[in-house]
């Protein structure tokens, strides 16, 4: 009895945090989206948009662990429009990527770090689960060769 007892109160206390950090995430998006109604600066704005990818990214690997495909790809269109986004800003900021590369490297190196992710999150998948993560795979890392084009030619 006691043992039944102490797995409820150890399960009471995971399922607390898990639901302190999904409340966490969802603090913290909503303070990148209110930043991006504030501020126009390309930049700022990137920073804003790479943070809220990273988030959203989170959802994309707790979904695939929770075997919840369409939570997963829900994820993942949402995910890709906020790098979209983040690409756009950048790209049609007028800056120069070697006067002011600030924002251009942040989305490079962010989506250097999600290509990785997205690659291990995928491996966790079956062959008949993968593609949308592998289309999401292909998206972010032609986006990623143009920064990288940007920055280095």
């Amino acid at each position: 009895m006691l043992v039944a007892a102490s797995f409820i109160v150890a399960g009471t206390v995971m399922t607390g945090t898990v639901l302190a950090t999904q409340d966490k995430r969802a603090a913290q998006m909503e303070n990148e989206r209110r930043k991006l109604d504030r501020t126009k600066d390309p930049e700022d704005r990137t920073e804003s948009l790479m943070k809220i990818a990273d988030i959203q990214l989170t959802y994309v690997t707790d979904a695939v662990g929770a075997s919840d495909l369409s939570k997963m790809q829900t994820s993942l269109q949402e995910y890709r429009q906020t790098v979209s986004d983040a690409r756009n800003t950048m790209m049609n900021s007028g800056l120069n990527p070697y006067k002011k590369s600030g924002g251009y490297r942040n989305v490079e190196l962010g989506l250097r770090k999600h290509v990785r992710v997205l690659e291990e999150t995928a491996k966790r998948l079956t062959l008949a689960q993968r593609p949308p993560v592998e289309e999401t795979i292909r998206i972010i890392s032609a986006i990623h060769d143009e920064f990288l084009q940007v920055l280095f030619k």
